[in-house]
């Protein structure tokens, strides 16, 4: 399995040749990968595939099937991830539950009818749109209250590869899209700072809220 670790945006973005260690273990030796997943905006074969935490079982296949033939069906002026996003909003709830982040498929998100926070959305997302060919990337963010020690505020982005090959900033907790977005961008709207990306948290080895809480503590020291 590829790891990823969520470090500093400048490492994790910017550098090619990256290799600072993140968050080290009990010994001091850090137990991920000291080179950081970056990607290939012009070759994003890769985010078409699901990961594992995004992979399409239990009642999902259905639902993606549906929303498919809906939206080639309807004479609507609505892109792909909007349409996207109203089949996801209209079916989930929200239940915020620290202990449930990260820990879910999207296939066991949906057939649950229940989101513990922005992850589980994200995850849906993401299956929705790969099922539709569309390169989907996560992107971790920590925002500037947390980075002021004033919240422990993060959110979690998609970045979306279009039919036409423009890319899109989607935010699936709040239906929010931003179109003829730059890909790979350090700084997003809102106060947000990347601190990784990655293809599927599961491959990012986040499997957890306190898996998150570290990666972000960890981003704290060194943006």
């Amino acid at each position: 399995m590829t790891r990823f670790l969520l470090v500093s945006a400048a490492i994790c973005v910017l550098s090619m040749h990256s290799t600072a260690c993140g968050m080290p273990d009990e010994d001091g030796h850090c137990p991920f990968p000291q080179t950081a997943e970056l990607v290939d905006y012009d070759h994003p074969a890769r985010y078409v595939e699901q990961g594992p935490a995004t992979q399409i079982v239990e009642g999902l296949g259905e639902a993606v099937s549906q929303a498919r033939g809906w939206y080639v069906a309807k004479t609507s002026r609505m892109s792909a991830p909007e349409f996207i996003d109203r089949v996801i909003h209209q079916h989930m709830k929200m239940q915020r539950d620290p202990s449930m982040v990260l820990v879910r498929s999207a296939s066991q998100v949906w057939k649950s009818g229940f989101a513990s926070g922005c992850h589980d959305m994200a995850l849906l997302a993401a299956a929705f749109l790969r099922f539709n060919g569309l390169p989907t990337v996560f992107v971790e963010t920590v925002h500037d209250s947390y980075l002021r020690g004033e919240s422990f505020h993060g959110h979690v982005f998609l970045e979306v590869r279009l039919a036409n090959g423009d890319w899109m900033l989607y935010d699936p907790t709040n239906s929010r899209f931003w179109y003829d977005w730059t890909p790979g961008s350090l700084d997003l709207p809102g106060g947000y700072h990347v601190m990784g990306r990655y293809r599927d948290p599961w491959e990012a080895d986040l499997g957890s809220n306190r898996d998150l809480m570290d990666c972000m503590a960890m981003s704290k020291e060194t943006m």
